[in-house]
């Protein structure tokens, strides 16, 4: 999305974002017009960033956590979820998705 929106600015100088933040009337404002508007997407250029910036930050560190529970704290994540109610008990498992009752029928 970020870049369909920078490429679609182009003739209106939408790649010199740094210099547009704070300009009215450029791209920067079109691009968040057209994502308030048909997105319902309220954000400028700079929150934006700002938040993708943060997004990046924490999927990098959560996924180092999970790294970093796998093998050493959990070592099946199948049976800790089955444990946790998360996944389905094996004999209770219906492929089509549905949990039959308590007697396994």
């Amino acid at each position: 999305m970020h870049g369909a929106t920078i490429l679609a600015l182009g003739r209106y100088g939408g790649e010199r974002e740094i210099e547009q933040i704070t300009d009215r009337g450029t791209a920067a404002e079109r691009g968040a017009l057209f994502w308030r508007w048909v997105m319902g997407f309220n954000a400028t250029f700079e929150s934006i960033h700002r938040w993708a910036w943060w997004f990046a930050v924490l999927v990098t560190l959560t996924g180092g956590i999970g790294i970093l529970l796998t093998g050493t704290v959990v070592d099946n994540w199948y049976l800790w979820a089955q444990e946790h109610h998360y996944a389905p008990d094996a004999m209770n498992y219906d492929p089509s998705g549905a949990i039959s009752g308590a007697t396994g029928q």
